[in-house]
């Protein structure tokens, strides 16, 4: 994974849906974990993999008043100052699920949310047992390939990549802003690049509306082209739409490629089992008649 992840917490996003939640997790996904909690000690030692900007610690620590909770994740952080200063919760940025730096049987409960599943499995499963204790509790909430989360990302990942294609619409966009540029909007080259970029932007929308949407592309072009910008300015737009696209492909490709499909569910279910990981439950979380996640818990033997 590359740094895309740091820059994305850099933002001040507190979970990994960005502005689709400004706070904290809402509604089934925080009632999970509270349950969840509320069944543990009250000084129980705690490990977050795939903190993030520490969204579950945020909710563990409003149940947890004694407790040491622990934070890790393979980006660089940016937590903010209220979880930054308090003294019970401890992050640690750069650091893999894969390769965890404490020693054997330290935490009492290990947990992750829209994180483990990002890591190599094959590692990062044992590597978790190794730092649990004997009869500690686990709990993981997965991205699954059918969920309301995942399958909307996907044909917005599919309409970046059309976009993005050689001869897609950004390609046509800026030929036009030059065309505009060099000789003027109602020039002939203008009004062919215009033509052909209406074109390719038509054959998305019926193709795949939701997607292309969901990239933002027809809002960004209607703004680019519709103030009275020089074209110096607009293909400095374009430039860095160009830019947060593909940090919003690789985002998606990375979610896409972690979530859950009945192969790799058989794979955790063996490596659990291989790793003295007993599962309890493995159940699918729905809201409103929609997937939004797959559940995991159980406890080390």
């Amino acid at each position: 994974m590359s740094d895309y992840w740091s820059q994305y917490w850099k933002q001040g996003h507190l979970t990994s849906f960005g502005e689709e939640i400004k706070g904290n997790y809402q509604g089934l996904l925080a009632d999970t974990w509270k349950a969840f909690f509320k069944n543990n000690d009250d000084t129980a030692s705690i490990l977050d993999i795939g903190t993030g900007n520490g969204a579950l610690l945020a909710l563990a620590r409003d149940v947890y008043k004694n407790s040491c909770l622990v934070g890790i994740d393979s980006a660089t952080l940016s937590i903010t100052q209220e979880l930054a200063v308090d003294s019970k919760i401890t992050f640690y940025s750069n650091i893999k699920a894969e390769s965890l730096p404490f020693d054997d049987a330290k935490f009492d409960v290990g947990v992750s949310q829209f994180g483990i599943e990002y890591s190599n499995l094959t590692l990062a499963i044992p590597e978790l047992s190794r730092v649990l204790k004997s009869g500690a509790k686990f709990q993981f909430v997965l991205h699954d390939n059918q969920s309301s989360i995942v399958k909307p990302n996907n044909l917005i990942l599919e309409a970046a990549h059309e976009l993005n294609a050689q001869e897609g619409a950004l390609t046509r966009m800026e030929r036009m802003i030059q065309e505009i540029g060099l000789h003027g909007d109602s020039s002939t080259g203008a009004e062919i690049e215009r033509v052909k970029l209406n074109q390719s932007l038509g054959e998305l929308v019926a193709k795949n509306r939701q997607g292309i949407w969901g990239t933002n592309f027809p809002a960004f072009l209607k703004y680019v082209m519709s103030k009275n910008w020089g074209a110096e300015r607009r293909l400095e737009m374009l430039s860095l739409f160009k830019k947060e696209l593909l940090g919003q492909v690789e985002r998606l490709t990375d979610l896409i490629d972690a979530s859950l499909t009945e192969s790799k569910y058989q794979q955790l279910t063996d490596l659990c089992a291989d790793s003295s990981l007993e599962i309890s439950e493995f159940a699918l979380l729905n809201e409103n008649d929609n997937i939004i996640a797959r559940k995991v818990n159980g406890f080390k033997k």
